[in-house]
């Protein structure tokens, strides 16, 4: 039996279960030491490591670099070898560290292993694919990883690092939703101080220079249309790493804060208001920062207000209570079965819904006002002028883009369908008047938060949504493309500046994942 060499493998794990085994497999022969250190995972990954012998350790999440320094340190031999619990080393990488160690300690303190990423789903690494060449085989005597948040890295040595044969696989992502998920992390983390000239260079440019890298230089073209989306995601993630920094330096999400919400009404105002035969309800879930605009318009109209909440941890329950809403809690299966809840939750008959993030303007407010003034209306539904606005804008350009969404509506005739995302009022046979004014939305908290949500959508999307795959591979070359010219050029987000430029390519990369997340569903897409 071949004997282990004095070498400590660490890990850094979180929730990891369902692919660290591979890991513990590939090295638990090679090392005479495992050490793994978990942040808290709620799953069994720090079952299945204590089950090959490793050395358990808990380390509240700090950053990338600062786990991986803990883990040095828990570590008995001065050689560690560092992996991921997504990566596994074939056998000629194996026999290639057996032979470093066959004469006592290698002359050289860093080596590096040649990695390569494994697409979505498949088993093997792809013959064309691009290998890395990141140190994890080291002497900590002489060197150890950086402290950095995010592409943490053990030092170059000039001189003194070598490349070893064999290759370390990496399963970047489970599919499709986890890798842009892990992307817009590191994203988020790995921003830099960039002077703001460069900065505005890198996002009009990123985008179109990384997918060049990835996918003509690094051969991912090579891998049909997987190879096709994990360059398109690399380069979205690199276009969303400058748009955050813009937002960030230019105090757009400061801005935010700063828009007025108006303060709930007193009994005594409440009393003076016309009371009209109208029911409201908000579907919610961690908006106390913003739900309070769309309760002070509800105010104004509904003589009751239910807010649907489901499970929000934020004191939204208590920022719509002093507003006088209604609260309940109810974990619906989808958009429109919450919708469908909240209806049964008021009295039959006129109702008004709006999301946590909108309100009424005075003008449309008064429309309403006068919709009832003789009475009951004479159709069944009406639908608000709905307006976008940007974070931090407190007013919206005139080439902003509009359109008309159903809210007021009477529920004795019709209702929300049950769709999981994209829930629409049923119309069959019901005739829709257009009314004065303006209903207001913020899309998001800030541009990670927007890309946060399309992501979220796409993924219960799927669930509505069945093509033919040869649809599919069609529209995954042309949708982005075609939607951005719709949103920055059609809608008018060309107006709007840089805030423009990067709603839109948020808003039709959204298109985008939505069709490889469909097409990674089909038959055949894993191997």
């Amino acid at each position: 039996m071949t004997k282990p060499l004095p070498i400590s493998c660490f890990i850094v794990t979180h929730n990891e279960a369902d692919r660290i085994e591979r890991a513990l497999v590939s090295v638990r022969k090679l090392v005479n030491e495992i050490i793994v250190v978990d942040s808290g995972s709620t799953d069994e990954t720090v079952k299945i490591a204590a089950s090959y012998g490793a050395k358990v350790f808990y380390r509240k999440w700090n950053n990338y670099g600062l786990q991986k320094r803990f883990a040095e340190d828990q570590c008995s031999n001065n050689w560690l070898l560092n992996i991921d619990a997504d990566e596994w080393l074939d056998s000629e990488l194996v026999e290639s560290v057996r032979h470093l160690f066959v004469h006592g300690d290698p002359d050289k303190p860093v080596w590096c292993l040649r990695r390569g990423d494994i697409y979505f789903g498949d088993r093997t690494m792809r013959w064309h694919m691009y290998l890395e060449r990141p140190a994890r085989l080291y002497d900590r005597r002489e060197a150890r990883f950086s402290a950095a948040d995010v592409h943490e890295t053990v030092p170059r040595l000039a001189g003194k690092r070598t490349l070893l044969n064999g290759v370390l696989n990496h399963a970047h992502a489970r599919d499709v939703s986890h890798m842009i998920e892990k992307e817009m992390r590191y994203a988020k983390i790995g921003m830099r101080n960039r002077c703001f000239p460069i900065l505005i260079l890198s996002l009009y440019w990123s985008f179109p220079q990384c997918f060049l890298k990835y996918y003509f230089i690094r051969h991912h073209i090579l891998g049909g249309w997987k190879g096709f989306v994990y360059s398109m995601i690399r380069a979205y993630m690199r276009f969303l790493r400058a748009a955050i920094e813009v937002e960030k330096k230019l105090g757009w999400v400061e801005k935010e804060m700063q828009r007025p919400t108006p303060p709930p009404l007193s009994e005594e105002a409440l009393q003076v208001l016309p009371v009209l035969p109208l029911c409201g309800y908000i579907i919610a879930h961690n908006e106390a920062d913003r739900i309070g605009r769309a309760l002070a318009s509800m105010q104004l109209l509904a003589r009751e207000i239910v807010v649907i909440d489901s499970g929000s941890t934020d004191g939204t329950q208590a920022v719509a209570e002093s507003y006088g809403a209604r609260v309940i809690h109810h974990d619906g299966a989808s958009y429109g079965t919450q919708k469908q809840f909240a209806t049964t939750q008021i009295p039959r008959g006129w109702v008004i819904h709006m999301d946590a993030g909108e309100w009424l303007d005075q003008q449309l407010i008064q429309s309403i006002r006068e919709l009832f003034k003789n009475g009951e209306p004479e159709q069944a539904a009406y639908a608000f002028w709905y307006n976008d606005l940007y974070v931090g804008r407190l007013k919206n350009h005139t080439f902003m883009k509009r359109h008309y969404s159903p809210r007021i509506y009477d529920s004795r005739q019709t209702d929300y369908n049950s769709e999981v995302v994209m829930e629409e009022l049923k119309r069959s046979g019901l005739a829709i008047k257009k009314m004065k004014g303006r209903l207001f939305n913020i899309p998001g908290r800030s541009m990670w938060h927007v890309a946060g949500k399309w992501n979220k959508y796409s993924d219960l999307d799927q669930q509505r949504i069945s093509k033919p795959s040869r649809e599919l591979s069609l529209r995954l070359l042309f949708e982005m493309p075609i939607f951005f010219f719709k949103f920055y050029i059609i809608r008018g987000s060309i107006a709007g500046g840089l805030q423009g430029f990067c709603y839109a390519m948020i808003y039709s990369f959204s298109r985008f994942q939505r069709m490889a997340k469909l097409l990674e569903n089909q038959s055949g897409w894993k191997r």
